[in-house]
Order: C-alpha cells, then sequence, then structure tokens
C-alpha cells in the first residue's frame, strides 16, 4: 500500500506504485495526464468538493482503478479523462458538471452505473463518450440504442445523439433509485419519498442492474451514514435482496461506503429476529460467528484476495477510520485471529495499511483481553 496526496503542482511527479490518492483540499484542477503513469496499481481515489475540473486523460489506463469519490462541484470532465478504466463499476456524477468531453469513458469496460446530470445541455456531452464500455453500450443496445457509423467510417451524429439522451434518462423508470445516485442525497430525501410512497420502496428492483435503491446508496459515496441506515431501517428485509450479480448492498457497503456498512451490520445484527435469521445457523469457521445473510457469507470469501474476512478488507483501507475498525472488531472480536490464505491476520495488514486502525484494534484487543483469551 503507498499513499500519495496530490496538490495538483505543475512538477508534482506521483509515483507510479501509488495505491490510494487524497486529494488535497487546495486542489480545484486535477491536470492533464496527472495518473497517466499509475497503471496498474491505482485502487481508489478521494477528492474534496473543490475540485472543478478533471482535464484532458487525468485518469488514463488507470486499469485498476476501483473507487474514486467525485468532487460534488465537479463542472468539466476532459478529453478521455478515465479511458481505459478497466475496473471502475460506478460513477457518482455531480448535478453541477457542464460539460463532459469526447471519449471521457471510453474502454471503461466494467463501468455500469452512471447517469448523465439533467441539467447538462446534450451538445455539451462529448461524442462516444461511452463506445467500447461493454456493460453500458449493452444497456443502450437493451434500449434499442447504439452507435452508427455511414459509409466513411465516422459515428453518424443522430447516434450518439440517441446514445446520449439514453444516458440521460435510463433510469428514469426508477426514481427511488435515481434519486439514490444523487451526489447530493439525505435522510431528508429518504424520508419524504418513503413517506410518500410506503416502505415497501425499498424493495423496488430495477430491470437494469437488478438492484434495490438501498444497493445504489449503499455504492454512492456521498452518502451520508445516517441516509443509508434510514433507508435499512425502514424495510429490514431489502438487507436479503441480492442484484443481479448475486450482491447484496451490505455488500457494497464494505467497498464503497465502510463506515456504513459497520452500522449496517450492527443493526442487522440486533434486529436478526425480524428477518427470520437463526444466528447459531450462521456460524462458520473463517471469521464471522453471524452474517445476515448466506449470500453475504459467499460474497466475502469470492473477494479478489480469497479467504479474506470484511475486517481485513476493512483495515487494507487507508482511509476507513480507526474508530469504525474498532466498532466493528467490537461486535466480531474473533474477526481479529483469522488469516487470510496468506496466513496474514488483520493486524498484520493494518501494519502495513492502516496504522491508526491497528492502534485500535489493539487498544479493543487489551480492553477485552479477559474475553479474548477465551476465544
Amino acid at each position: 500500500m503507498r499513499l500519495h496526496i496530490y496538490h495538483g503542482l505543475d512538477d508534482e511527479e506521483i509515483p507510479k506504485d501509488v495505491t490510494h490518492v487524497i486529494v488535497d483540499s487546495s486542489v480545484t484542477v486535477i491536470k492533464e495526464g496527472a495518473f497517466y503513469r499509475c497503471h496498474k496499481y491505482l485502487v481508489s481515489v478521494i477528492m474534496g468538493d473543490d475540485v472543478k475540473r478533471i482535464e484532458e486523460a487525468a485518469f488514463f489506463k488507470c486499469w485498476a482503478l476501483r473507487f474514486i469519490r467525485l468532487s460534488r462541484t465537479l463542472e468539466y470532465i476532459g478529453d478521455e479523462a478515465f479511458r481505459d478504466c478497466e475496473s471502475l463499476e460506478a460513477l457518482f456524477l455531480s448535478s453541477t458538471i457542464k460539460k463532459i468531453e469526447h471519449q471521457a469513458f471510453y474502454c471503461c469496460q466494467s463501468l455500469r452505473l452512471i447517469i448523465l446530470p439533467h441539467d447538462i445541455d446534450v451538445d455539451n456531452v462529448g461524442m462516444r463518450i461511452i463506445d467500447e464500455t461493454a456493460i453500458l453500450r449493452q444497456i443502450a443496445e437493451n434500449a434499442g440504442v447504439a452507435y452508427e457509423w455511414n459509409d466513411n467510417g465516422d459515428v453518424t451524429d443522430e447516434s450518439v445523439r440517441r446514445v446520449k439522451e439514453c444516458l440521460f434518462h435510463h433510469m428514469d423508470e426508477w426514481p427511488f433509485h435515481k434519486l439514490c445516485y444523487d451526489s447530493s442525497v439525505a435522510t431528508k430525501h429518504i424520508n419524504e419519498y418513503l413517506k410518500q410512497n410506503g416502505a415497501d420502496a425499498a424493495l423496488a428492483i430495477d430491470s437494469i442492474h437488478g438492484m434495490t435503491p438501498l444497493h445504489i446508496l449503499s455504492m454512492n459515496p456521498h452518502t451520508p451514514v445516517d441516509t443509508i441506515l434510514t433507508l435499512l431501517e425502514a424495510n429490514i428485509n431489502v438487507a436479503n435482496v441480492e442484484d443481479n450479480r448475486g450482491k447484496t448492498s451490505l455488500f457494497y457497503a464494505l467497498h464503497y461506503n465502510p463506515c456504513a456498512f459497520v452500522r449496517m451490520y450492527s443493526y442487522l445484527r440486533e434486529h436478526t429476529i425480524d428477518i427470520g435469521i437463526d444466528i447459531q445457523s450462521w456460524r462458520v469457521d473463517w471469521g464471522f460467528s453471524w452474517c445476515p445473510t448466506l449470500q453475504f457469507l459467499r460474497d466475502i470469501n469470492e473477494l479478489n484476495d480469497p479467504g479474506c474476512t470484511a475486517l481485513n478488507v476493512l483495515v487494507k483501507n487507508p482511509f476507513v477510520p480507526a474508530t469504525v475498525i474498532a466498532a466493528f472488531l467490537e461486535l466480531e472480536m474473533e474477526a481479529a485471529f483469522w488469516p487470510d490464505n496468506g496466513g496474514l491476520l488483520p493486524l498484520d495488514h493494518a501494519k502495513e495499511c492502516n496504522v491508526g486502525g491497528l492502534v485500535s484494534m489493539i487498544v479493543v484487543l487489551c480492553n477485552h483481553r479477559y474475553s479474548v483469551a477465551s476465544i
């Protein structure tokens, strides 16, 4: 793990093996080709809300980039800004965006969740922004829309317009999902929607991704923790719903919103009777004494790092606060002693990736040393 603080300087040299980036609060522009050298290792980027522009090819060929929190005041995305970011699954675009240039998301093979801001002028959205994106192109084609070429080998203006319109409107049939996608979503918005439409609205499943609103809310890096918990509390049964990839909202929260994950996990532990779960039947021998769904157990076991428990995922993320790691350990003390397939404990990973988390884990274990001795 290698963390870098990006200051946006003209002569700034970013190590090519950087894995996690925090954009300094002074930065308003991600410069052209800023992370071009970070092909293999850059996994996640956190930017504050002062960034206005992402220039041309800023994240070009960041193949491993899986998570990025975009600024909520972002106005401009340049040519090929995210081209060949093969691991990106979702981009939550702010309503403040005024222009997206040509091929901004070209060849983002894993990208499946993106909705163009309703206020952006269609003429300010570049041509072929989702060309070679596999999943997004398939979504468009399922809606009867595709890029078309003329006899000169040029993409036709009419087909480009139709693709853009699809990116604006393909989720219109599911207004609750669109609300949860919004970078400004807050608890009051969720409460108002549920008041008008009833708690069963939480169980609505879109026909594109097979997701509930909670799936999308859990993936949205801008969502406050209390907002996610509000939707879970409205209808606890939504915790058991799998999307079309067999993933639960808890799985996505672990990767995209880990602070919310711990709160969700705690809430579900306290309400097992409400969803008919026998705690004893969920005991497993690789690091979890309880889990809300069998699917989630499978999810954890099928991470890119085999044998990795949820605690390992948390401590490997340098952005997770130490208090959150401590809170999870308080819930699942046994998890501290279950190694991954490489024989490493969460404490080992925390030492490398999250020193604050390491200290907090040691404190928790020391405070519970008598109960730990019996594990």
